[in-house]
């Protein structure tokens, strides 16, 4: 007798979850549940799954970010992308981000279960294939896997207006030039500069750098010119960070001073990658998983 198939869903709220679990256990398809993208992550490094459905909107890390992680763990994985938010942009964003397929809520059970058996029966030979070919060590990575990598050298840029009010600030278009300096001394390549003219409204309610979290969906690193435009105190900052994280993308300054915001930039980021190397040893140990700490 085969083996039977399983699904992980994520989403923060248990109803659907538990929703998704009954429609799937009718076709004889198991589910784990996870209520928060973290949760669901650790989960998928410890578990073979063959197939996952995710919420766009959730706290700490949105389904975009889970999506494109997702696919560095297990690449050829079928994925269904779930949200009430059923517009054109959110459709557009889940496929960029390495989604097979959408599905809105509400929705009715068949509606469900007709994505999942497609996406199982359809995904089955390529996955067979994409396994040979990562085991052999040959041939390309699949479409949506590729698609769906950070690139290292992939950058966007992001000025506004210092907040510090430090008589030798940097103006916008100081940033700007800081800023393409920097990627063209690193050997990154800039796809586009973001501008905020606001600097008195909290970082991650600016225009400019919501569109960054919302449209920038594979972008390696964000450059700024100065820190402080960001933020101008550690808590500011640390919202930022954590918004920027969930959406996989990484802060970097192209200023050489070195303030006591970029210390804690540097050092936030190093705590982080301690904090989860760590909980992999830990999981890792436990033969379980736990979800990660919050940084």
């Amino acid at each position: 007798m085969a083996d039977r198939r399983k699904a992980l869903v994520i989403d923060d709220e248990p109803l659907v979850c538990r929703s998704v679990k009954k429609i799937l256990a009718i076709e004889e398809i198991d589910t784990d549940i996870a209520t928060s993208g973290r949760e669901g992550l650790v989960m998928a490094r410890n578990s073979k799954y063959d197939m996952l459905l995710v919420d766009v909107k959730m706290p700490e890390m949105n389904g975009y970010a889970v999506v494109r992680m997702m696919r560095e763990i297990q690449p050829t994985l079928p994925i269904i992308v779930i949200s009430g938010y059923n517009t054109p942009h959110t459709r557009e964003q889940a496929f960029t981000s390495g989604a097979n397929e959408f599905v809105p809520k509400p929705f009715l059970p068949e509606e469900i279960r007709d994505v999942a058996l497609k996406l199982l029966k359809g995904m089955g030979t390529e996955r067979a294939k994409a396994d040979a070919s990562a085991e052999s060590g040959s041939g390309a990575d699949s479409a949506q896997g590729a698609a769906s990598k950070r690139d290292a050298k992939s950058a966007i840029g992001y000025a506004c207006v210092n907040q510090s009010g430090s008589h030798d600030a940097l103006s916008a278009e100081e940033q700007k030039k800081l800023i393409c300096r920097f990627a063209d001394s690193s050997g990154m390549t800039i796809s586009s500069v973001y501008e905020d003219t606001e600097a008195g409204v909290q970082a991650i309610k600016r225009p400019a750098l919501l569109r960054i979290l919302d449209t920038e969906t594979i972008p390696g690193t964000v450059i700024v010119g100065e820190i402080c435009c960001v933020g101008k105190n550690r808590r500011e900052l640390r919202e930022t960070l954590e918004a920027l994280d969930a959406a996989g993308m990484k802060l970097v300054s192209a200023s050489e001073k070195m303030d006591h915001l970029s210390q804690f930039v540097r050092m936030w980021y190093e705590d982080r990658e301690a904090a989860r190397r760590e909980e992999a040893e830990e999981s890792k140990d436990r033969g379980g998983a736990a979800a990660p700490p919050d940084v």
